[in-house]
């Protein structure tokens, strides 16, 4: 269970407040030296001792169908071309980590993601998109067997 402060809560269900959410974006690969940071904001902010770059990105989250892995989305407008050729010569896809701030208090994550996968990145002049997948550990079936009297008798046992 994520743990959500009240005053964010109290900002979120408000009718008319000051106060906004942010979503952080941090790319990561070992190749690069330090994360590409950014922030869906106009103006860069600073989280946790990073500079967060303004840029518009969307993140478009998988419809919940049993029986059927759906991926996350994800599309940056306005990359530059430095971005697009680091992309370009990484060997293993990089890191993604999306984050949940306040403007209140930008250093408080509010919520985080796991580190996933930006997996067949395309790009144009300006814009890079691709398939962001989890961790293989979070798409594997839980428990591994399927409870069937060939494997489990006791539980099929009448009383």
């Amino acid at each position: 269970m994520r743990s959500i402060s009240q005053a964010f809560i109290d900002a979120f269900l408000s009718r008319e407040t000051g106060e906004a959410a942010l979503i952080l974006l941090e790319v990561n690969h070992e190749d690069l030296p330090t994360p590409v940071r950014l922030a869906l904001n106009t103006k860069p902010i600073t989280h946790q001792g990073g500079q967060y770059e303004p840029m518009y990105f969307e993140v478009s989250f998988p419809e919940q169908i049993e029986d059927r892995a759906t991926g996350v989305k994800l599309r940056v407008d306005g990359v530059d071309r430095t971005l697009i050729e680091k992309v370009r010569s990484f060997s293993t896809p990089p890191t993604v980590v999306f984050k949940v701030v306040a403007t209140t208090d930008l250093d408080q994550v509010e919520m985080e993601t796991a580190p996933m996968f930006w997996r067949t990145v395309t790009y144009g002049t300006h814009w890079l998109e691709g398939d962001v997948e989890s961790p293989e550990i979070f798409n594997r079936n839980f428990p591994a067997d399927a409870f069937t009297p060939a494997i489990a008798p006791g539980l099929f046992r009448e009383f």
